[in-house]
């Protein structure tokens, strides 16, 4: 490629039944013009063939596309791709790298927190099981143990040690850069972390996960004008999507710089139709919150109360909507919004105890009712159950959620000193949101919090 020279090129015209012999015939064949010497080792796994069931190898690319170009924390394209590779190991149970595949989906339940029940990590340990047990020293199986350590358990040594396994045995895999990267900012080592996250990319260029992941370090660090030609380049990768995309480039102008004429504008574009759906309904009732246009904002909830297609919690989404509620000063619609979630959070913590979201939720809704005590309990208990120290991008979310609480449960002072430490912590906490954000309401008119407000500093980069 650096020269233009051609130097391989061969045409096939064969049965697709053959496609894994093809594969192994194509690398054996480059690697030959390029003459590169291939070990007994490397010619064994060129050879090896995934599955003899095309059908079931179908079912996997399906899964593997799924969760390779769904946005992180998707519920909904989480239980696809879980779907998928069910039905390809049920299809072929002899499949390893789709059962090290169904292993990575059920450990990312548990990581987003979306399942953090002891059945669901049963199916992690027994999906790994499998895999290793049919394939133990397969570069796919070592990737998929790696990932179930990191996802299921945060074993950030046990997932490492697979990656640099892949990593000698496959120099240029950018699977191993973008795994280490995940792990290496989760550890709080960010700029090396961030060159892990470019070097993927650069190896895959087509993967949208990597582009995803490299998108949120950069939107962490406030690394805005680059995260904003990154979400740019998402938008030509999904043009399938492209009106999530282009709401997501939106959102990156609110948060970089306070401002909504990105997305007026976009609004304006839109047919009526594009107006009118579930996606943009969502988004417009957000940018009414934001514009404190109360009457447009319930009405666009009483059109459409809840978002479906990401799959997102009705709670944590009835949640956000309380709080404006109670921005909008009507406290007692706040609490009628959050009907029966609290009773259905303090149920699931009941089977998921470990889950530190589900505690975060439910202090802030305890808040909103007005039960101090309780909500402060809750939200020091999922800082507990998921410190920064254990993990530097969810771990500072929670401790933005305690210092909310902090703030509407009359501490300003702990209140101010947290947000005031997170905003030179790579995190969520972004300086134009805080102005707008229902339980840091007391906050306002303090001059020391204006004064966070105002400091450019508190939105230059941190990385």
């Amino acid at each position: 490629a650096r020269t233009d020279e051609h130097v391989w090129a061969k045409a096939y015209d064969r049965d697709a039944t053959d496609i894994f012999a093809i594969q192994a015939e194509l690398s054996q064949e480059i690697a030959g013009a390029l003459t590169a010497a291939l070990s007994p080792q490397e010619k064994t796994l060129l050879a090896r063939r995934p599955t003899e069931n095309l059908a079931a190898y179908e079912l996997f690319l399906k899964g593997r596309d799924i969760q390779n170009r769904a946005p992180p924390g998707s519920p909904a394209r989480l239980k696809d791709a879980e779907g998928f590779f069910q039905q390809a190991v049920d299809a072929d149970p002899s499949f390893a790298t789709a059962w090290g595949s169904l292993a990575e989906v059920h450990s990312l339940f548990v990581f987003w927190e979306i399942d953090h029940t002891a059945a669901r990590l049963a199916k992690a340990d027994a999906a790994i099981g499998n895999a290793t047990r049919l394939a133990p020293d397969a570069p796919d199986i070592i990737r998929a143990l790696g990932t179930y350590a990191y996802y299921a358990y945060r074993d950030y040594p046990r997932a490492t040690a697979q990656y640099e396994k892949i990593a000698r045995l496959q120099p240029n895999d950018p699977t191993v850069y973008s795994s280490l990267g995940l792990i290496l900012r989760r550890q709080g080592q960010w700029a090396e972390s961030l060159a892990q996250l470019r070097r993927a990319c650069e190896l895959d260029p087509g993967n949208v996960g990597y582009v995803r992941n490299l998108l949120q370090s950069l939107t962490l660090g406030r690394r805005w004008d680059e995260a904003i030609d990154v979400q740019r380049r998402l938008i030509t990768m999904m043009p399938e999507q492209h009106i999530r995309e282009e709401l997501a480039l939106a959102r990156l102008h609110v948060g970089s710089a306070g401002s909504t004429r990105e997305s007026e504008e976009l609004l304006a574009r839109l047919s009526p139709e594009e107006l009118n759906s579930p996606r943009v309904i969502a988004w417009r009732r957000s940018l009414a919150a934001w514009k404190r246009d109360y009457a447009e904002f319930k009405r666009l909830d009483a059109l459409q109360p809840f978002f479906d297609e990401d799959g997102t919690d009705h709670s944590s989404q009835a949640l956000g909507v309380a709080e404006v509620y109670a921005d909008s000063g009507d406290l007692p619609a706040a609490r009628a919004r959050l009907a029966d979630f609290p009773a259905e959070l303090r149920a699931r913590i009941g089977r998921e105890p470990a889950n530190s979201r589900l505690y975060s939720y439910l202090g802030e809704m305890e808040a909103l009712l007005g039960h101090n005590d309780e909500a402060l309990r809750l939200s020091r208990r999922a800082v507990e159950l998921l410190p920064e120290t254990r993990d530097t991008i969810d771990g500072p979310t929670l401790s933005y959620s305690l210092a909310q609480i902090y703030a509407f449960t009359g501490d300003r002072e702990r209140a101010l000193a947290e947000v005031a430490r997170l905003l030179h912590t790579p995190s969520r906490t972004n300086v134009h949101y805080l102005g707008h954000d229902a339980l840091l309401a007391p906050l306002r008119g303090d001059s020391r919090f204006e004064a966070l407000l105002s400091d450019p500093r508190n939105n230059e980069v941190l990385f």
